[in-house]
This record gives C-alpha cells, structure tokens and sequence, in this order.
C-alpha cells in the first residue's frame, strides 16, 4: 500500500511534469514560426519572444528545479539505476525506442539516462529497448525471461544521496536485485522502512561497516543489512523477500586477481562487448579494469572480448545461465588481493585485504604448523613474524635484509591453483637504525609444482583405478592446477559385458597419513567442484569412469593418496542426481538392494588406491637471484640500500640532464629553421 502510494505521487508528478513541457513547446512553435515572419509584424515576434523568456525562467525554473532535486519533486533524493537479471519488461504501449548495436549494459542505461521520458529498459547483448513505463508503475508487465538468452532489465529509482555515496561506483547502476529471494547469513543491522528506497538508502550510507547487501521484506518494510554478498553466502528462494546487493561500495587497490577457466560453457548474455581486443590477457586486463566477474575472448568472433559482472555465483537465481559448446571456456574471477608488508624492528607484518571473503589459512610456506593462523570469513587479516623466531623461518639475507615467503590457503587442508605466494622482505639501514618499510613484494600466483608421478594401483579381479591426464594417459609428472583425472576401469575384458561400476567415498589423504580429505561422498557427489568433479562416463559407457580434478597437494607432505570405493552392479548402475547449482548426473549412486534373483552375483565392494608424489616448484624458485624479485607486471625489482640508491639517483639525474639538454638544443635549431619558412604555412590550421 505504502509502495502504491509513492507509486501514485510519482505518476502524478511525471503527468504535471509533460503538461509543462507541453506548454513550453507549443510557445516555441509559436517562436518559431514568428520568426519566420518578423519582417511582417515584428513587434508581435519580440513580444512573444519576451513571455516566453518569463515562461522559461519561471516554469523552465520549476522543471529544473523537479529534475536537480532527482525523481520528480522528491527533494533530497537522487536518481539511479537498478537492475534485475532474467526479467523482461513487455509494455509495448510505451515502448520509446529500439537501439541495436549497442555494446554494453552502460551504453543502454546512458541512453536511457539521456532520454528525458526513458523510465526503464530491456538488454540482451547489444540490444537496448527503452520504455517511458517501469516496474514501479505496471507490476504485472515484469515477467521472467531467461530461454533462450536471459533478459537484464533496469529502471530508474530514487535514493537518498546515492549520488554523493556513489561517485566512485564502477557501474551506473546502485544496485542488483534478485526478487523473491533472501541471502542467508547474520544482519548487521535491522531497521523496519517505508520503502525499499529508504532501506537501500540505509546500505549505502552506512558508516559502521561496509553494507554490501540488503534483505527486504516487501510486506512489512523489514531492512536487514548484511557485510556479505551472493559471492559469500548463500542465496535461497524466500517469497515476499527482495535481496539488494550494493555496488556502491569502494574496493582496495587490487594488485592480484585469480581467475578459474569454466571448460566448453558460455555465458548466454554478456553486458558488454569490445573489439579489436589483442590478445587474452588484454582481455583479462580488461576485466580488471572493469571490475567484471566474467569474461571470455574469441568465442563470439576473432579479437572479440566479452565481458560480464555476473558469474556462476550471482546467477544463482537462473535455471541455466549458460549454454554447453564444446571447446569453448569462461573465466570467472575469484579473489583479489592487496598486500603490502609492514616493518617493525624486531618482526614484519604481512598485511593482506580482499574483496571476496577469505575463509581458509594464512602461514610461513616452511613452517605451516608453527607459524600461521586459521581465518575465518574476513576480508582483512595479517600475520605477524619475529625475526628471531625459527617457528617463522624468517631469513636473513644480508646484514638488516629479512625475507619470508608466505602461502595464502583457501582450503583447510590441501593446496589448490587458487591458493597463492607471496614474498616479503623488510630492508633496515644498520648505520643510521632506519627501517625502509617497503610495499613491495613477490607475488607467484600459480603454486606451480614440478612433479614425479608414482602410482600404485590396488586390483580386485576386475577394477583398477589410475592416475591419468585427462585424455586417460598416465601422468608422470604434475605441478599444482594441472589437469588431472582419477580413471576407474573393469579390467577383464570377458565381464565388461556383463558389469558397470559406480564409485563412491574417495578421499585424498596426505603421505604422513595425518590429513585426509572427502572429495566423492557416500552418495557418489563431489563435496567441493573445485577441487574434484562428477564421476561421469568415458565414452557412453559405465565400464569406464573418470573423475577429473586440478591438481593439489598437503601442505606438511610431498605425497597425495587416493582410496575409493568402487562397486560393480549387474546389470547396470544407476547415476545420482546432484546439485552443483545445476542438475548434473554422477555415476556413484549405490543401486537400490533387490531380492538377489537365481544366477545373479551379489555386489561386492572394491578398494581401490593410488598414490602421486609432487615435489614443491617453491622450492626450486629459492634457487634464483635472492636479491631479486618478480612482481606482477614481470619487471625486476632489486632492493637496494641508502648508500646504492643515492648512486643510482644521481647517475639518473645526470642522464636526464643530458638528454633534456640534448632536446633544447634539436629544438632550438629546428625553430630557427622553422622561421625561415613560409609565414602561410606556418600559421596553417592544420599544422601541429
């Protein structure tokens, strides 16, 4: 009710706003075709001129004065977007416009912007329709549209302050709303509104915390500020709710970022499209710039750079958000980081900021034990190490020269190609006792591994399982987030007619037998897809099944066992359906128990396991320059110490005075010559 009231106002503000602009246009007409005939009766032209003057400053006045106070009259507030993923908006009646070819979400919503009349808009990728009409005014005109591409609708709203609060948002719209939805997890605050406008006003002024999302009950103005987002928690269906997720939230300084490959998927609509695109880490870069969660190059054509600020993550909400083409690949960003070292004088402190919840360990890479922490659901920690503390390992290199190397780990047990290293070293002038607090640091983001394979594989009679790529050919060597597969296969060529296998319980455990992880269940679903997938078929068929995986390892051991459960069934094993955020088929479900009928032979359990062995490329990375490092743009970076860098800063200086002296006088002699020439040509328009 307290909606369809605002709603009310604001249709009766926008009709008084075009009787104005009527009235104004109808004196311009007027104007115009007075002055067609000034020459006939201009004493007629000038006084119409001059009311329409007063008619401006006074009406033209009033209208400004609606449109500089944002939304119509509504003072204090200001005008912004919203948008919502997989909705359509069908009002033909008050359709304004159809604009192809437009390249981005911001193209769209800056021609909306730009159209005085433009309340809302409908886009697929590159294409933009605008209508006069909204959600607010027509409910019922908003309808899902998610096959065979999925629609992004977005209208204008009106916030309080969204304009001061936002300036620094990467997007032109505030917020993304997912409707009949809410965000599990705790509120940071509770406030009962009038509106959900005021409720989203509360997020993005508030200075407590940082408000990243908002759950709203429509029907009783509930507001339930939450510091998580869909990218940390879990969204769940819960009708009557709103879930707001705030852009207008200003993000560290990024300095590193993870993306994961999405093999043979594409998104079914990106918001925006760029050509002429070099290469894919432009691409990449691209993305960063634009603070996108999604992008793919060369997929729609050549040099083609798709973008897109939704992922896997944030489309929760849409039945399939992707279509299957073989070959194809999606990278979806994971976290960034900002980390800078700070020095002390008897410990540093490696200080680390993201924009994704960090849930997992921060630790020394040779003493993960004794020197680390477990962080729990943060978005900024540190770790602090002694420099006399061997619990730490800190080096020293040279005299007042400390260095350390820390592992950030998202899992709690194992390391994966998500997980990173960084270097970091604290330098101190021993003569004058000044510490350079330095924010620079070694980044390796890979957790690349040189390794040997050595497999034991455990026989029943007719299963084996082997360690294989994913083309099912025996590895001998892996580095951490190479592709790898767990292969399961009847080995008796006379009884793979007759038997299928399903597998279920696999776990990793470590080489010291102290650490063990459950990648498959007892159901025969994978716990975590990021770290092994379903078990699915090899060709059509339930004699052979592959689990594919990224490679990984324990942090305290060199060694990665696997133990399964596999079973044959007669005649056939039926898979289990698991949800992975979208249905998907896993070949590990234990058949229901029949009657055992005459002739048949009774399922039997198979322990299978093998073993790889994967030695740590840090290690082999110690063997390089100690007074080098490598940061993110590839350049080296040498520490130098008070006495080194006042030589290299003079030598710089002089070099430049050379070379700025060099200019000057090139320059001089090219004038001289310059003014010999035609005084036409040099004072041509064109000439630079």
């Amino acid at each position: 009710s307290m909606q369809n009231r605002d709603a009310q106002q604001q249709k009766e503000l926008s009709k008084k706003l075009i009787t104005r602009d009527r009235d104004m246009l109808w004196w311009v007409d007027q104007l115009r075709a007075t002055k067609r005939k000034k020459t006939e009766s201009p004493f007629l032209f000038f006084s119409i001129a001059l009311f329409l003057d007063v008619l401006i400053f006074v009406r033209g006045g009033e209208i400004l004065d609606d449109l500089e106070s944002d939304c119509f009259g509504r003072a204090n507030q200001d005008s912004t977007f919203e948008i919502h993923t997989g909705v359509l908006l069908t009002a033909p009646s008050s359709l304004l416009e159809t604009l192809p070819g437009i390249a981005s979400l911001s193209q769209c919503i800056s021609a909306c912007e730009s159209t005085r009349s433009c309340r809302a808009l409908n886009y697929e990728t590159e294409l933009c329709v605008l209508f006069s009409t909204s959600a607010t005014y027509e409910p019922d005109a908003l309808s899902q549209s998610q096959f065979p591409v999925f629609t992004i609708y977005a209208q204008k709203i009106c916030v309080r302050s969204s304009r001061s609060f936002c300036a620094s948002s990467p997007t032109p719209w505030v917020f993304d709303i997912v409707m009949n939805h809410k965000l599990m997890g705790p509120e940071k605050l509770h406030r009962i509104t009038l509106t959900r406008e005021e409720c989203m006003g509360l997020c993005i002024s508030s200075s407590k915390f940082i408000c990243r999302s908002v759950n709203f009950d429509v029907s009783s103005g509930s507001c339930s500020l939450l510091d998580v987002d869909r990218r940390s928690g879990v969204l769940k269906q819960n009708n009557g709710f709103e879930y707001i997720e705030s852009k207008c939230i200003s993000e560290p300084q990024l300095s590193l970022c993870k993306f994961k490959s999405i093999e043979d998927r594409m998104l079914k609509t990106m918001d925006s499209v760029h050509y002429k695109v070099k290469s894919l880490n432009d691409c990449k870069s691209l993305c960063i710039q634009k603070r996108c969660l999604s992008y793919d190059y060369k997929e729609s054509g050549p040099e083609v750079c798709r973008l897109s600020y939704q992922s896997s993550l944030t489309l929760s909400h849409i039945s399939s958000p992707y279509i299957d083409i073989l070959g194809a690949t999606t990278y979806e960003l994971g976290a960034c980081y900002n980390i800078s070292v700070d020095c002390r004088d008897s410990y540093m402190i490696a200080k680390v900021r993201t924009n994704q919840m960090f849930k997992g360990k921060i630790y020394g890479m040779k003493r993960p034990n004794s020197c680390g922490l477990h962080i729990e659901n943060q978005f900024n920690f540190s770790l602090q190490m002694e420099y006399n503390d061997i619990g730490c390992d800190v080096k020293e290199v040279q005299p007042g020269h400390f260095v350390s190397d820390v592992v950030l780990q998202h899992h709690s047990t194992i390391v994966t190609n998500s997980d990173i290293s960084l270097k970091v070293r604290c330098n101190y002038d021993l003569l004058n006792r000044t510490v350079n607090n330095q924010d620079t640091f070694n980044v390796d983001g890979e957790l690349g591994e040189t390794a040997e394979a050595e497999q034991t594989i455990i026989h029943s009679p007719n299963v084996s399982m082997r360690i294989t790529d994913r083309q099912r050919r025996d590895v001998t060597a892996a580095k951490v987030g190479d592709h790898l597969a767990l292969t399961f296969r009847i080995e008796t060529n006379e009884m793979k007619n007759h038997y299928e296998i399903f597998v279920r319980e696999l776990v990793a455990i470590d080489g010291l037998d102290s650490s063990e992880i459950i990648l498959i269940d007892e159901l025969g679903c994978p716990m975590d897809v990021s770290i092994m997938s379903h078990v699915k078929q090899v060709n059509g068929s339930a004699q052979t099944l592959q689990a594919d995986f990224d490679a990984f390892k324990f942090p305290t051991s060199d060694t990665v066992q696997f133990r399964a459960l596999v079973t044959p069934c007669i005649p056939r094993c039926d898979p289990i359906v698991c949800n992975l955020g979208y249905p998907m088929y896993s070949y590990g479900k234990r058949r229901r128990r029949r009657e055992t009928v005459e002739g048949s032979t009774p399922e039997n359990e198979v322990l299978v396991g093998g073993k790889i062995i994967i030695s740590d490329r840090f290690e082999s990375n110690e063997e390089k320059s100690e007074e080098s490092t490598q940061l993110l743009g590839g350049q080296p970076y040498r520490c130098l110490d008070a006495f080194g860098a006042t030589i290299g800063g003079g030598a710089f200086l002089f070099t430049q005075m050379i070379f700025v002296a060099g200019i000057l006088y090139f320059h001089v002699k090219r004038k001289g010559y310059s003014s010999r020439r035609d005084d036409g040509f040099a004072n041509h328009p064109i000439r630079r």
